[in-house]
């Protein structure tokens, strides 16, 4: 267990503007929801999809929330983790386009490992 000091001396260093990559880096006890989150995703049995939303102000930790939440999945062949970022895209249709890239990029990659 972290003693109060070093979880202070880590807080003054925080880059709030760069996101956590791991739950060993999570100063604000956000990783139980993430693993809460984990069990609900892990098991859904329905036939039809399911959609999450991570909503909040910038700088709030939603990336790294996302980041911690993904790092129980980054080694379970029973899912594709797909990452995409529609943030710069101007148009619909490149919208589309690039999503749909994207996904078949990560299903290939998932399909056939050699030929990543």
């Amino acid at each position: 267990m972290e003693n109060n000091q070093n979880k202070q001396e880590k807080l003054e260093s925080v880059n709030i503007d760069k996101p956590i990559e791991k739950k060993e880096e999570d100063l604000f006890s956000r990783n139980s929801v993430a693993e809460q989150l984990n069990t609900i995703i892990k098991n859904y049995k329905e036939e039809d999809s399911i959609t999450f939303g991570i909503i909040g102000d910038w700088g709030s930790g939603k990336t790294s929330f996302v980041n911690m939440t993904l790092e129980d999945f980054k080694d379970d062949e029973n899912f594709i983790i797909v990452k995409f970022n529609p943030w710069n895209i101007s148009t619909r249709k490149k919208l589309i386009s690039d999503f749909f890239t994207t996904l078949a990029k990560e299903i290939r990659k998932a399909s056939f490992p050699k030929f990543k």
